[in-house]
């Protein structure tokens, strides 16, 4: 059986070459950071550019398309975070409450009609070398 790899097909491996692509389970912006990165797209904004969620007041977004589409998973958050307001968890504990959240949503967004889930999607990251 020949190698489906032959030399030609293997290069060598360069500085910020791409490796892995992968969508993460759960995400969080570190607070410290909270005010220059979008919650969902991740996408860096200076200055006035992010719009705090009108709920919690602690997540950042460029506009409406990523606060309505981080809303499926963030909304279960933002009624938490509105409970413990003005006090802010720290981020491993909020974290982890993404990391619960995310394994019950599934079942929260089960389609009855077709029996089957509809899972958020993640955020799409590479990772360079």
């Amino acid at each position: 059986m020949m190698n489906q790899f032959s030399a030609e097909t293997l290069k060598p491996v360069k500085r910020g070459d791409v490796l892995l692509t992968s969508q993460p389970f759960v995400y969080l912006v570190s607070g410290s950071l909270k005010s220059l990165y979008c919650d969902f797209c991740m996408a860096k904004k200076s200055g006035k550019g992010l719009r705090r969620c009108s709920g919690c007041r602690l997540e950042h977004y460029c506009g409406r398309e990523c606060q309505a589409a981080a809303w499926k998973i963030h909304r279960l958050e933002c009624q938490r975070l509105k409970r413990v307001a003005p006090r802010v968890p720290p981020d491993t504990a909020r974290l982890m409450a993404k990391i619960v959240s995310q394994i019950d949503i599934p079942h929260t967004y089960k389609n009855r009609n077709k029996g089957s889930c509809e899972k958020p999607s993640g955020l799409h990251m590479t990772i360079p070398v």
